[in-house]
């Protein structure tokens, strides 16, 4: 979950890329060091540090990132940097991600399967959700091999969940309850 401060720098950023037409830059250098961040605990553990001074950080920071991003960004990252928020980049990105989705009516739906779903069934599922929130769906996947069957939807922090484990889990509670009540 962002932090209110993270979600204000992410907005800031985001009308500043708005003004300057810069957004699609700036999601993909953000992009990348959201996905370098990721990968790398070496330098998540880097930016995040409270133990390395600001000037080395900067130090390093202007060596490894040189020509890696565009201006903007650039003086961004340094900015977050010089007051001492740049443990904040994780959730800026994600809230940044959120601004811009939010503003190109995109929504972003995690599907979860034992098995890969089809094409048609793709299709299906976004289409519904694309008439139930009037949004156009990003779908994301993932397969989860402990599932017995059935589907979980997760949009935003909302999760629907069709699993077959959870309709499963559901009849034996009423099972119960039936039993209590009859007892």
């Amino acid at each position: 979950m962002e932090s209110i401060l993270a979600k204000k720098y992410a907005q800031v950023l985001f009308d500043l890329c708005q003004s300057e037409n810069m957004t699609t830059a700036v999601i993909q250098d953000l992009n990348n060091l959201a996905r370098l961040m990721e990968e790398s605990s070496d330098f998540r553990n880097f930016i995040e540090s409270p133990l390395i001074s600001s000037e080395k950080r900067q130090r390093i920071l202007k060596e490894v990132l040189k020509g890696k991003l565009i201006s903007g960004t650039d003086k961004f990252i340094r900015f977050l940097e010089i007051k001492s928020r740049l443990y904040l980049l994780k959730e800026i990105c994600r809230s940044f991600f959120k601004l811009h989705n939010d503003a190109q009516g995109i929504l972003n739906v995690k599907y979860t399967t034992k098995m890969a779903l089809n094409s048609d069934q793709v299709h299906a599922l976004s289409e519904h959700l694309k008439i139930k929130f009037n949004k156009k769906i990003e779908p994301e996947f993932e397969m989860s091999p402990e599932m017995i069957g059935g589907i979980k939807v997760r949009i935003g922090n909302a999760i629907y969940d069709g699993s077959i484990q959870t309709q499963l889990e559901r009849f034996r509670r009423k099972i119960i309850d039936l039993n209590k009540g009859g007892t």
